[in-house]
């Protein structure tokens, strides 16, 4: 059945999971003035990419680029495509230049740009209609359209910081070098910037992947190490987060307020008590006017260097809380006055819960949030606007020693197996209660939350349910090792504290309050009974953190 739309009020991502739900075959077609992509669809997978790719896209570059094959040997396969009538990657396949996992690995990168393309276009119109129009399917190629989605918005967040590959940047002076920028793949690009090398002369020197490059320059960017040359230099205190830590915390934090409003005054109306909110002087003249809530961290960050740069000011990173305070205070006050007390209660306590998850850079932030949210709660004078308190959540607290505090600090001298060991036994458990209730819905469900997280790639794609512990504890560990990837023990604990939210959310939500609460009594015993030493930290965290969920589990 042929479907027709406008991206602006028929997202295409929401196309896209609608085809893959219904497991459809057919292509759907978006056109934006005069560029035109069409995506094609097999059994709800993506099979193919056509239309208007640029010529970095087109297969032989993407492969010359990602060092798979030489110059002479994409010629040698164009004459032969050309004669023959094939496609050039079956050619290659053919002439064993590539095999076909590299072959398929580089078509992901190619349709993960193009969909990160079309996801860029702000207007526009698609058509879907059933069947492959002619496409032959000569290489097996089915890829999920949510998780290409998801990776395509990752991949347009680095290409929104580096536009192209002729940027070049330089270490900044004085850079704080975070454990986690240890990995091979960013030591090697960091070695080579200098001033002087752009992105496409480190891809080249370096060997690695493209997509490698943008992503270990993204992470030197947000970690604050390097900067485009030319930039004002942001120095970074020891001890304090940096300005994409604290953009990210405060955008998290204002979508969680932004859905509470939404559910009680509708989307439009919550849209307008932000942008009332935003407008608030001095901080939107010194960095809000340049901030937007529905953009990612790292185009916020690029937006607000830039007006700073423009209008030749400095700002301090305490400046920046202080402002993005002001905005939460005046979101809850205007909750306050529509809605009434018990309004921004229930909204200072579902932030606070989320607060509890914040991953490990955000803890310091999370914690005074939690504590000055507390406060508001506390007095409805503050509420009505009668009083006033200081939003200024001093950083010269020493976040760092606030942040020893935390019970992950305490995760230093655990092994990573011990920590897939432990989550596997919890996770064992929680599924074992909804594989009783709901049968091997259970196991859709688990896997469905897997494949969303945040974590999927880095690790979580290798833990496996069904597997014994041994099992996931190796192939989690090869499969980091392999892929390059660097995950602190803290990291991994909050993916896996994600799964166990997840798992509990969907239980309430099959189930209701009581199977949940006897859930979480049943792991409260489990931990209670543990008298392995090297679980005591895991066990007092996830005690610890299931019990500040009691508001959210019905306890």
């Amino acid at each position: 059945m042929p479907l027709k739309g406008d991206i602006k009020t028929f997202p295409l991502s929401a196309v896209g999971r609608m085809i893959h739900s219904e497991k459809k075959t057919g292509v759907l077609k978006v056109t934006s003035g005069e560029h035109r992509t069409s995506i094609y669809f097999k059994r709800g997978g993506i099979v193919f990419i056509d239309g208007d790719l640029s010529k970095d896209l087109s297969l032989g570059s993407l492969l010359k680029a990602n060092n798979v094959i030489s110059e002479d040997d994409i010629q040698k396969s164009l004459e032969i495509s050309r004669s023959m009538g094939k496609r050039l990657g079956v050619v290659m396949i053919d002439q064993g230049y590539i095999s076909q996992e590299k072959l398929i690995n580089i078509l992901n990168y190619q349709f993960k740009e193009a969909i990160a393309e079309v996801l860029s276009w702000e207007e526009g119109e698609f058509t879907y209609s059933d069947g492959l129009d002619g496409y032959i399917e000569d290489i097996r190629l089915e890829i999920d359209p949510i998780r290409l989605v998801a990776e395509a918005q990752k991949w347009k967040e680095y290409r929104d910081l580096i536009p192209n590959d002729q940027v070049v940047f330089q270490i900044k002076d004085g850079a704080q070098r975070s454990k986690t920028l240890s990995t091979d793949g960013i030591q090697r690009v960091m070695l080579l910037i200098d001033g002087k090398r752009n992105v496409s002369q480190i891809i080249a020197e370096t060997g690695l992947s493209r997509l490698a490059v943008y992503k270990a320059l993204s992470t030197l960017l947000s970690q604050d190490v390097i900067a485009k040359e030319g930039m004002r230099d942001r120095k970074v205190e020891p001890g304090q987060p940096d300005d994409a830590t604290i953009i990210k915390f405060y955008l998290n934090l204002l979508h969680e307020i932004m859905a509470d409003l939404a559910e009680e005054v509708g989307g439009k109306k919550a849209g307008s008590f932000l942008e009332k909110s935003l407008n608030h002087p001095p901080y939107y003249e010194n960095f809000l006017c340049a901030f937007q809530p529905d953009a990612d961290v790292i185009k916020n960050l690029r937006q607000i260097h830039e007006h700073l740069e423009r209008q030749k000011r400095k700002i301090l990173r305490k400046d920046l809380i202080k402002g993005f305070n002001h905005v939460v205070v005046n979101l809850l006050q205007e909750e306050y006055q529509l809605l009434g007390f018990r309004a921004s209660k229930n909204t200072v306590s579902r932030a606070n819960a989320v607060l509890e998850l914040a991953p490990h850079d955000q803890k310091s932030l999370a914690r005074n949030m939690i504590r000055f949210l507390d406060q508001y709660c506390e007095d409805e004078d503050l509420l009505r606007g009668i009083k006033s308190l200081s939003s200024t959540m001093d950083l010269g607290q020493n976040l760092t020693a606030e942040g020893s505090k935390s019970l992950l600090y305490s995760l230093d001298k655990i092994r990573g197996a011990t920590i897939i060991a432990f989550y596997s036994k919890v996770v064992r458990m929680l599924m074992s209660d909804l594989e009783n209730e709901i049968g091997t819905k259970a196991l859709d469900l688990f896997r469905n939350i897997v494949r969303n997280s945040e974590y999927y790639d880095t690790f979580l794609s290798q833990f496996d349910v069904k597997n014994d512990i041994s099992t996931n504890v190796k192939s989690i560990s090869e499969h980091i090792r392999t892929q390059g990837h660097k995950l602190d023990k803290q990291g991994m604990v909050l993916a896996f504290q994600q799964v166990v939210m997840a798992l509990l959310q969907e239980e309430k939500r099959l189930l209701g309050n009581k199977a949940t609460r006897l859930s979480i009594f049943n792991l409260e015993e489990h931990m209670a009974a543990t008298t392995k030493i090297k679980y005591k930290p895991l066990t007092d965290h996830l005690t610890s953190f299931l019990r500040n969920r009691s508001a959210w589990s019905g306890g």
